[in-house]
């Protein structure tokens, strides 16, 4: 019963407006602040070269100077630039509300998502499927 709770089309709505409200209101104070998320729900722009690539299931972005004045809300994203490696790969990040797990200022979390968002769908699994195959280093993984 939990579990269908938390999946709720209503619940996983309530979590995304909270998500935003507290966004608007770190980015309306200029707050630096860490978000803690879920990968599947960050896309970058350009996308990153293959050395950098984000590999873990979830990721920490702390948003503070350039990242922070460059970040806004569109639709149901924050989306803010950074760079990543030693050579300050530029890239516009996308997170969807979705897969926002915590956010937090210092050490004092603010939120916590506890919702279960919907699944991807085939053809997203697919895609996310062939990305990883075009990859040398995991061919051996699908012989």
């Amino acid at each position: 019963m939990g579990d269908d709770f938390v999946a709720s089309k209503e619940f996983v709505s309530l979590m995304q407006r909270h998500v935003r409200e507290c966004f608007e209101l770190i980015l309306s104070k200029n707050e630096s602040f860490d978000v803690l998320v879920n990968m599947n729900f960050v896309r970058f722009n350009p996308p990153l070269p293959e050395h950098l690539k984000l590999t873990n299931e979830v990721a920490l972005f702390a948003l503070s100077g350039y990242g922070l004045s460059s970040a806004k809300l569109i639709n149901e994203s924050l989306i803010f630039e950074t760079s990543f490696g030693e050579e300050n790969f530029c890239s516009s990040v996308s997170i969807d509300f979705s897969g926002v797990l915590r956010i937090s200022i210092d050490k004092t979390t603010l939120l916590v998502n506890l919702s279960l968002p919907p699944a991807k769908t085939s053809d997203e699994v697919q895609k996310s499927a062939d990305i990883f195959k075009s990859n040398p280093k995991n061919k051996e993984i699908f012989k």
